[in-house]
């Protein structure tokens, strides 16, 4: 059966989101009737990855506790509450490569942002969200330009002042200007007739490719 659905072009199983699933009332392999044209197939039913009511209570348990850890950074009298075992495992936390933890702490967000922001929520759609956009569709860009403007901004407050009003300063001149530069990205490949989050095709050298220009 999978090789027959394969060759009409579906799917062997059918992922649906964990909200629309409990608004359907459908369990986990349970079998529902797709179509695909005049084509008429049952297939098993299936949440999306990581949407079980279990990996959501994990991922929202996981970052309270991240949330519990990071206010004893900066509330020393709460230190005392962490158990001696416990620093021992998780510290020290590597901010310069990959730590386990880190990487725990994003899938965490992943999943509680998936089961409950909407795909279409009117917010994501209004102008309030449109700089955080269009930086995600530039991330690479952005993300380099932010290990720059972090030099930058902690230079600025060496040198002038470290004040609080000066952390605010440099950190809101800092966001307007990767803003700017992810519209002025996207700007240029719209421009191009290339779509905002598509990276450009270089055309091959005729010489290294053996040819003649």
């Amino acid at each position: 059966m999978r090789w027959l659905l394969l060759i009409v072009g579906l799917p062997a199983a059918d992922a649906i989101a964990s909200s629309a699933a409990d608004r359907l009332g459908l369990r986990d392999g349970e079998i529902v009737l797709v179509k695909s044209g005049d084509v008429h197939v049952e297939l098993p039913v299936y949440r999306q990855p990581g949407q079980s009511p279990v990996t959501v209570s994990i991922a929202i348990a996981y970052l309270l506790f991240a949330v519990v850890i990071s206010l004893t950074w900066y509330v020393p009298g709460l230190g005392q509450y962490v158990p001696h075992w416990l620093e021992e495992v998780i510290y020290p936390i590597d901010k310069v490569n990959l730590d386990v933890l880190r990487f725990a702490h994003f899938l965490a967000m992943a999943v509680v942002t998936v089961k409950f922001v909407p795909r279409d929520w009117p917010f994501l759609k209004s102008r309030w969200a449109w700089p955080a956009i269009v930086c995600g569709q530039h991330s690479l860009e952005i993300f380099c330009l932010g290990v720059f403007l972090s030099f930058a901004a902690h230079f600025a407050m060496v040198e002038v002042s470290g004040a609080f009003w000066m952390q605010l300063l440099v950190s809101a001149v800092g966001i307007v200007i990767m803003v700017a530069a992810a519209w002025l990205i996207r700007w240029y490949k719209v421009a191009e007739g290339r779509s905002p989050g598509s990276r450009s095709m270089k055309t091959p050298d005729a010489d290294l490719a053996g040819g003649e220009a």
